[in-house]
């Protein structure tokens, strides 16, 4: 099953589950049982569905940066460097071993193909070396954080 189909699933799942749950109040609230009516219960679950689809991709990105931390081990060079075109801040370096990792935006400008990349694991830095004037710089191990709201 794609992505696409199995997003669509769980949006027409939650529109099903919040029209039953109005419709079910409703009928409650006409019986003069509940003081909650149809509405207020459309408000609150999309409220609670938003709030839960904002606090799970704040958490998909701190753990793919704990994840880079904790696991990701280099000792090679840069072979590309690919970035979208209508966000050329968001970067991804592609290495020699195959591994494509999210470029920290302090990289964007200094960071060239054929350069040098090293990191221990568990150290939340990069040790870059230049591949012509041969010295070295840290950059501290950042994931592209993409707020709403703000310009990008």
């Amino acid at each position: 099953m794609s992505a696409e189909t199995s997003m669509s699933l769980i949006m027409f799942g939650a529109f099903i589950f919040i029209c039953a749950s109005a419709i079910i109040v409703e009928k409650y609230h006409r019986a003069g049982k509940t003081k909650l009516n149809g509405g207020q219960v459309i408000l609150m679950l999309c409220l609670l569905f938003f709030a839960a689809a904002y606090f799970f991709i704040k958490s998909i990105g701190s753990d793919e940066r704990q994840q880079i931390i904790n696991n990701v081990t280099l000792k090679t060079t840069v072979t590309n460097i690919t970035f979208d075109t209508h966000k050329p801040y968001f970067k991804d370096m592609t290495l020699d071993d195959g591994q494509t990792l999210p470029m920290p935006e302090t990289m964007n400008n200094t960071l060239q193909i054929g350069d040098s990349i090293y990191k221990n694991k568990g150290e939340d830095f990069y040790t870059v070396v230049n591949a012509k004037i041969k010295s070295s710089i840290k950059y501290e191990v950042k994931i592209h954080l993409r707020e709403l709201s703000k310009p990008q």
